[in-house]
Parts: C-alpha cells; sequence; structure tokens
C-alpha cells in the first residue's frame, strides 16, 4: 500500500500539503472528483456537466465555475483522467447498491 508519512506535516515539521492532489470515485454513482490546491472538480459520469469551485471562496460549493475556468477544467480533467486509467473497478459495491437490501 502506497502512502504519504502524514505524522511530519501533523507535528508542524513540513508544511504545505502531503499530496499534489486528492481523488475521490465513487463507483456505484458514477461520480469522480479531484482536489487540487483551491479547486474541486466534480465529474458526474453518466449524465450532467463538470463542476468546477474555488473552495477558497466558495466552500459550500454554490458557485459552479465550469463555464468560467475552462483552463483548470481541462488541466483537472486530464490529472483525474489519468487516474482513473489506474484503477480496477471494484468487486463488491457493498449493500446499499442492492435493492433487496433494507437498511436498519
Amino acid at each position: 500500500l502506497d502512502g504519504v508519512n502524514l505524522l511530519p506535516y501533523l507535528n508542524g515539521t513540513n508544511s504545505g500539503s502531503p499530496h499534489d492532489a486528492i481523488y475521490i470515485r465513487k463507483f456505484d454513482q458514477q461520480r469522480y472528483a479531484i482536489r487540487c490546491e483551491n479547486k474541486k472538480l466534480v465529474i458526474p459520469v453518466a449524465e450532467g456537466t463538470p463542476q468546477l469551485y474555488d473552495l477558497d471562496d466558495d466552500i459550500g460549493e454554490k458557485k459552479n465555475l465550469a463555464t468560467q475556468d475552462t483552463n483548470a477544467v481541462d488541466r483537472l480533467t486530464k490529472k483525474l483522467n489519468a487516474w482513473t486509467a489506474e484503477l480496477v473497478d471494484p468487486t463488491f459495491t457493498g449493500l446499499m447498491q442492492k435493492k433487496s437490501y433494507k437498511a436498519p
């Protein structure tokens, strides 16, 4: 399992971010996201349009900037696609996706 030792970031030895980007995949909902610096890009794979947020100015993700900052959308989409190409589809997506399962 690859990873980064977070202890230097927690105890103040290192500053900045331990990762250049954080990637999120919600396979069951076909939604992918990337957070890089102050930007967050959400891509609904099945339908919909990309959503881009500036988390410094809009932590609540209310204002979609995707049409205003197409360069950021393109850059983050390329990074997200490169990461996604390395992934394997999950074998078990969980009980919540089964129609016969009734949550307690």
